[in-house]
């Protein structure tokens, strides 16, 4: 399901991160993500997760500045 290490490339890229626990994965099926509707004046804690050495995220919440 993977491929082998001495067919892969030198360079690892990152294509899938969970954010609490939801998510997808380049070939898999379409699943559900993550979603959360909030209110203001509350804190809330997002669980970014991926499995790679170096994942280097640009990350931003729509509607937010």
């Amino acid at each position: 399901y993977h491929t082998p290490s001495p067919e892969a490339s030198p360079i690892s890229i990152f294509d899938s991160t969970l954010i609490n626990g939801k998510g997808r994965h380049t070939g898999g099926p379409p699943t559900d993500l993550f979603r959360l509707t909030v209110i203001k004046g509350l804190r809330y804690r997002l669980r970014l997760i991926a499995m790679s050495c170096d994942p280097n995220w640009v990350f931003s919440i729509d509607g937010h500045q």
